[in-house]
């Protein structure tokens, strides 16, 4: 069983695939693996493309300082938001080819599951106490923007702007989806599942909203129009499967598949069906993140010792 960072302490933890071979309890969150000792590398930000070449790694973490988590492209593709460190974690950027790495905010921004909106100008993302927060494409001038006794998780904006799409924790403990304007008013549910759904993402068009839903302690992907009618369930294969990401042209939906101690990150062909694995057996592979308008998938991983 590998070992893994306890992330418990992040005010609003997603549903996703654990790394310890369990079922994901509600408040769970996909967890970065920690080195033990000096034989197990650190996790890190790597590249590949959607056929599974050009495999290559851009950050180089060298001590818990370092540790990298929620990966998020700009809307151009020319960057990526990321995060570093655990106590305090900060949001940082980097360029594809490794480059002009950032702490923004001037080094001082803190906080989980940076999204930068399709102009740039404004960052959302989960603050270290709790909330949904909004600060300027920089990472200046954090503020609130819709916090309270809930928890949330997983903001986004629609590829046009004017959505934000989120995760709410109800006071049944379950996670489910809401969609708000981009001033904050305006919020909806999405879906109202007996279980948990969770790792929302927008189709590039912003016409379909793909999703992980909890069942009887797996995970499955779902679609659904943006508006959260026709619903349906896609076939993933073997294993829980979380934290989907679009292709530029709708057609693929590239997510992570756990298998026992196994977490990959895998392919799915919507039109024929067919599933790829991407990333080797030699790895721990999850946050994936597709590049818009672009021919490479981002993802975090670390490598078997």
């Amino acid at each position: 069983m590998p070992l893994i960072r306890n992330l418990a302490r992040r005010p609003a933890p997603a549903l996703v695939a654990a790394l310890a071979g369990a079922a994901l309890a509600a408040t769970a969150s996909i967890a970065t693996p920690t080195a033990s000792g000096h034989a197990v590398p650190f996790a890190d930000i790597y590249l590949v493309r959607p056929d599974g070449t050009h495999l290559h790694r851009i950050t180089h973490g060298a001590d818990e300082e370092d540790l990298t988590s929620d990966p998020a492209w700009s809307s151009d593709g020319k960057k990526l938001a990321f995060v570093t460190g655990e106590e305090p974690a900060y949001i940082s950027s980097i360029k594809p080819d490794g480059s002009t790495r950032i702490r923004l905010g001037g080094g001082k921004l803190q906080g989980f599951r940076p999204n930068w909106s399709p102009d740039t100008r404004r960052l959302l993302f989960i603050a270290v106490q709790g909330g949904i927060f909004i600060a300027r494409g920089d990472g200046s001038n954090p503020r609130p923007f819709r916090t309270g006794k809930a928890s949330y998780d997983k903001p986004s904006w629609s590829p046009d702007g004017k959505r934000i799409l989120f995760m709410r924790q109800g006071r049944d403990t379950r996670w489910h989806l809401y969609v708000m304007d981009a001033d904050g008013r305006n919020a909806r549910a999405l879906t109202h599942s007996r279980s948990s759904d969770a790792d929302p993402a927008w189709s590039r068009d912003g016409r379909r909203i793909a999703f992980a839903r909890q069942r009887r302690g797996w995970w499955y992907l779902f679609v659904m129009n943006a508006d959260g009618t026709h619903l349906a369930r896609l076939r993933t294969g073997r294993g829980s499967a979380t934290q989907p990401t679009w292709s530029s042209d709708g057609r693929r939906l590239a997510y992570v598949v756990q298998r026992g101690d196994s977490t990959s990150i895998w392919v799915l062909n919507l039109r024929s069906q067919l599933r790829r694995r991407l990333t080797p057996p030699t790895m721990i592979a999850y946050e994936p993140t597709w590049q818009p308008r672009g021919a490479e998938i981002a993802f975090v991983a670390k490598r078997h010792p």
